[in-house]
């Protein structure tokens, strides 16, 4: 195996990575992929009842079977949404439908079991996400997004997790 303290910046250009033994790397210190392909840097998907929830991994949490998430958006089927007349809320008519995008950007970063995620696909993540356009809300709008998002993992929650189900 290489180690990085053998190698100095005239070497950094000769290393073969494709051989290089990865196997003994502390978990807790590599964000690399797991075996079923999730990574930091990946977009997944948390989906209840017609809503998905969009997020960035930040870091695997092997121990844990969890991932260190940054929620971006939360997207809703229009026909499930009753008032939308706040401004950080976008409507987008999307392959399947018509939705209402949340911009989650300013939310809180959730640590999440594994179990719960799908990677997003390209084609459903792009759209969305260009959607969204810069960050630029008001602290009304701010709260009101923490609270559609706090109300969604609370469902999300109760429903994977309570006693019963």
């Amino acid at each position: 195996m290489t180690n990085s303290a053998d190698i100095n910046s005239a070497d950094i250009n000769s290393v073969d990575i494709k051989n290089t033994d990865i196997s003994s790397v502390d978990s807790d210190s590599m964000d690399g992929a797991l075996p079923d392909g999730l990574q930091a840097s990946q977009i997944v998907c948390l989906e209840h009842a017609g809503q998905r929830l969009y997020m960035e991994v930040i870091q695997i949490l092997r121990d844990r079977q969890s991932a260190w998430t940054r929620p971006l958006c939360l997207c809703a089927p229009a026909k499930l949404c009753t008032e939308v007349n706040e401004p950080s809320v976008i409507p987008l008519t999307f392959g399947d439908g018509d939705y209402y995008l949340y911009d989650m950007r300013q939310g809180s970063d959730l640590i999440w079991p594994l179990s719960q995620f799908r990677v997003a696909l390209d084609t459903e993540a792009i759209p969305i996400l260009s959607s969204l356009g810069p960050e630029r809300h008001t602290l009304d709008e701010k709260n009101s997004n923490h609270i559609t998002l706090r109300a969604f993992i609370h469902r999300v929650w109760h429903d994977a997790f309570s006693p019963g189900n």
